[in-house]
């Protein structure tokens, strides 16, 4: 969940009800089955697991499944040109991608590859300079 406060005026104006969301957001996944911890203590594992019980026993559990989120299609259509009027005087060109979990092809690292191609000083990158 993310956004402005035009978005948030806009939620308001169309009657969805903020906070209720944010309670959904909170049930569904603030809880120990999707938390990880980590203790890293000079003190014994006894009084380390002592203050690990003490100070998160509170927390509700949880299933373990993973969280599903959906991903909002494109905000561009393909093979449409956009003129947008700058905002600011700066020239900056930020891209992103919407990409499956790459969990399963970590040895690949496609990712890797990716930031190769675009961080690469090749002629036809360095020609966006000229645009």
């Amino acid at each position: 969940m993310e956004g402005n406060k035009k978005s948030l005026v806009d939620a308001i104006e169309k009657g969805i009800d903020l906070c209720k969301q944010i309670l959904e957001l909170y049930n569904d996944y603030y809880h120990g089955g999707l938390m990880k911890l980590v203790v890293i203590g000079g003190e014994s594992l006894d009084v380390l697991q002592h203050w690990v019980v003490e100070l998160f026993s509170d927390v509700r559990q949880g299933s373990q499944g993973k969280p599903e989120f959906k991903v909002a299609g494109p905000v561009w259509r393909a093979g449409k040109l956009y003129r947008l009027e700058a905002v600011k005087d700066v020239h900056i060109l930020e891209l992103r991608w919407a990409l499956p979990c790459l969990l399963q092809a970590y040895l690949q690292k496609p990712e890797d590859y990716l930031a190769h191609l675009l961080g690469h000083e090749l002629r036809w990158i360095s020609s966006l300079e000229d645009v």
